[in-house]
């Protein structure tokens, strides 16, 4: 039987620390032209790329991105995921059984009828004729179909599992993984003919998958309990997962363009507002990145469709562009400035910073759901704060640091 390990974690911070991004790694605003909301974004090429959403919408760019083009879909519906084998071949997906293929770049949108009714949330392909679009409805088995003719035909697969799947990826045309509505991680190895749950995380939303190899993986989602959003990273093909938090937000889509270099996008689902995570080192460590304007529509999906060039879409029209993924994204202080022992504790910590002193700095403990439960001011010229657990019951916490009332660094902590 295979076993879930959840560590000790980092939650890495909200904002910077004592200083900047270097501009290089900014996410810039474009002009798409449309205040509908956008719910999935795909780039074949540097140049050429798609964005699909609400009523139908389908949008290209040729000139990676500086100019948009609406394209007739001939379908109301919301459509929540597109994928293009090519710059002409490509297929979105969406509500009411809704699929749409087109062959010549979107100037014509043709409907593809399947015989099967589902909600679609996902469409992917592992070359040109190998591909999978899954998603569900309520009450009923969630829905995957599998073509291996480039779209000719679809055969439905069986899950076992009860709840829509939201997320879909192969490694190779036998081992897959499938995410769903009710926090399973789902794998074949014979292509889809059978699935097996692999992990089980009860509570949670889990949305996209990505993997960079057969062994390393990333799915993303979200804490029912908290509106928490999550990375399950597993570095052994699902053997194990290790477990990242990210307060207040919602995170929907993680996109690889290397090894080492991932994207997640999401957001705080009541206030509408989007974030956009890096990793550099292949997901240890996650990093908050800037926008430009500073605050953004929550975001949907990603798409790097080159080392350096990344793109996000989400709502109220909203597309941002980065040209540097793999420019400066290191915090001037980053978490490593911090440590917190001991952890696990028995009541008593200490809270050290081995880097510039804060200004206005405070610590603060929460509870799983978020709650400030105390406060405390870090003194001005200390670089070291002792503090209790004791008033707390036996549980698992958080300590949060924050200067000039912002949060930069955030510890998981054991009191036993």
């Amino acid at each position: 039987m295979k076993s879930f390990h959840k560590p000790i974690y980092h939650l890495l911070p909200f904002a910077l620390l004592l200083g900047a991004f270097d501009a290089k790694a900014q996410w810039n605003a474009l002009t798409s032209g449309t205040t509908q909301s956008l719910l999935s974004i795909h780039f074949p090429d540097n140049n050429t790329g798609y964005a699909v959403g609400i009523g139908g919408t389908i949008l290209k760019t040729t000139d990676s991105g500086a100019n948009w083009t609406p394209q007739a879909s001939g379908s109301g519906e919301a459509l929540y995921s597109n994928f293009f084998t090519d710059a002409l071949t490509g297929w979105a997906v969406g509500d009411n059984s809704t699929i749409l293929k087109t062959n010549d770049g979107g100037v014509n949108w043709t409907s593809v009828l399947t015989g099967v009714f589902a909600q679609f949330r996902v469409v992917w392909f592992l070359g040109a004729n190998t591909g999978f679009i899954a998603g569900g409805t309520s009450g009923a088995p969630p829905v995957i179909l599998k073509t291996s003719d480039g779209g000719i035909s679809w055969t439905p697969l069986t899950t076992g599992t009860s709840q829509a799947i939201y997320g879909i990826f192969f490694t190779d045309a036998s081992n897959g993984y499938a995410t769903d509505y009710d926090g399973k991680i789902l794998h074949t190895a014979d292509g889809g003919g059978s699935w097996s749950v692999i992990f089980d995380s009860p509570g949670y939303h889990l949305n996209g998958a990505y993997f960079t190899d057969a062994l390393h993986g990333h799915v993303v989602g979200r804490n029912l309990a908290n509106e928490w959003g999550v990375i399950f990273s597993t570095a052994d093909g699902g053997l194990n997962w290790a477990q990242h938090d990210e307060p207040s937000a919602f995170l929907s889509d993680v996109k690889f363009s290397s090894a080492n270099t991932g994207v997640v996008v999401g957001g705080n689902v009541a206030s509408n507002t989007g974030i956009i995570l890096i990793t550099t080192d292949a997901g240890t460590t996650w990093t908050t990145e800037t926008t430009n304007p500073a605050t953004t529509s929550r975001q949907y999906r990603v798409s790097l469709p080159g080392s350096n060039l990344g793109f996000s879409c989400g709502l109220d029209g909203a597309i941002l562009k980065i040209d540097a993924l793999t420019g400066n994204h290191e915090q001037v202080g980053t978490p490593q400035h911090f440590s917190l022992f001991p952890n696990p504790t028995s009541g008593n910590l200490t809270l050290e910073f081995k880097g510039e002193v804060l200004r206005a700095g405070q610590v603060q403990i929460l509870d799983l759901l978020g709650r400030t439960l105390c406060t405390e001011a870090l003194e001005p010229g200390n670089q070291t704060h002792s503090f209790s657990l004791d008033p707390m019951p036996a549980g698992v916490y958080f300590v949060k640091v924050l200067e000039g009332g912002e949060p930069i660094w955030m510890e998981k902590v054991v009191k036993q």
